[in-house]
């Protein structure tokens, strides 16, 4: 898609309430007044402004947050959206600070409550306003730019929230969608055609492509696997150290490379079993594009290791 984009998320849209049913934090307000409802039940906020306000006053973001999953817990009115605004003010904590404590805390709360939410839903915007694709989505693949401003701040957040099972309330419509999503995304990046670089030998994208393995290992499950689009060479390029690259070509049997490898693959496992999908078919298919003499024993090893520790033994 050749067009700029931003990121947006949906939520459930509430009733006006009374003010007792509402958190008594002027952080809360600060969140409410950023959302502009869109009708049918909807309301969007801009993840970017989330992010600026979560930076701005973590104190105050992190306890509106604890009181979003009380308000949750005890099923007051507009408790679903309050659940909703903890997974993703949880969320945008975690991308800016690289802590996952909140998210991990906030799913925990949720799932002993018994509290099930549909997630926020994220979604790409062109920049006339036209919605272009949702991770709710069932198409065949789904493109997701990345604009230089997401680039510059290395701003992973609408993927946190879009791919992420962990730490978040899990409804089991949420695991049918991450499973359907399956193969079908690709990756692009805002670059000049007049840059000669490949998109791996730009530092922006690999810091962060780096942040998405950092936060998301088992990013390339969702990949769409078919080589024209190389996205997990993409990945292992940009997550290979500079000496494992010669001449343009990544060094395969670089121990750091094949660590890389079945570390991936090993994340990818563990995310595949959680959806109830077959791993040794996922792994097959998101590293069709390398040769399967390289990958077959490295799979091989990662799926006898992965059985044998869900075994216990």
């Amino acid at each position: 898609m050749a067009f700029d984009s931003d990121w947006s998320v949906k939520m459930s849209d509430p009733d006006d309430g009374d003010d007792e049913t509402r958190p008594g934090h002027t952080f809360h307000e600060q969140v409410v007044s950023l959302g502009v409802s869109r009708g049918g039940g909807t309301r969007e906020v801009e993840s970017g402004e989330i992010i600026k306000l979560v930076r701005a006053d973590p104190e105050a973001a992190a306890a509106t947050c604890l009181a979003y999953v009380d308000m949750a817990k005890k099923r007051t009115e507009n408790w679903q959206w309050f659940a909703q605004l903890a997974v993703v003010l949880a969320g945008a904590y975690e991308v800016d600070f690289n802590d996952d404590t909140l998210s991990v805390w906030v799913g925990s709360e949720l799932e002993n409550a018994r509290v099930t939410i549909r997630l926020p839903e994220f979604e790409v915007r062109s920049i006339d306003g036209g919605s272009v694709e949702s991770t709710q989505s069932l198409a065949p693949s789904v493109n997701y730019r990345v604009s230089t401003d997401l680039l510059t701040d290395s701003d992973i957040y609408p993927f946190v929230i879009g791919f992420s099972h962990h730490g978040h309330p899990y409804a089991a419509e949420r695991g049918l969608d991450l499973r359907a999503m399956r193969g079908r995304l690709i990756i692009s990046f805002d670059v000049p055609p007049s840059d000669p670089r490949e998109v791996w030998e730009i530092p922006e994208i690999r810091k962060y492509v780096g942040k998405l393995a950092d936060h998301l290992p088992y990013l390339p499950y969702y990949f769409d696997p078919r080589p024209g689009f190389g996205m997990i060479l993409v990945w292992l390029y940009c997550l290979a150290p500079p000496q494992a690259i010669s001449d343009r070509r990544l060094t395969p049997t670089d121990i750091r490379v094949v660590t890389q490898v079945a570390s991936t693959m090993l994340q990818i496992c563990s995310l595949a079993e959680f959806l109830d999908d077959d791993p040794q078919q996922v792994i097959s298919a998101v590293f069709s594009a390398l040769p399967n003499d390289y990958t077959l024993p490295i799979a091989d090893m990662v799926l006898a290791t992965y059985r044998s520790s869900d075994d216990g033994h």
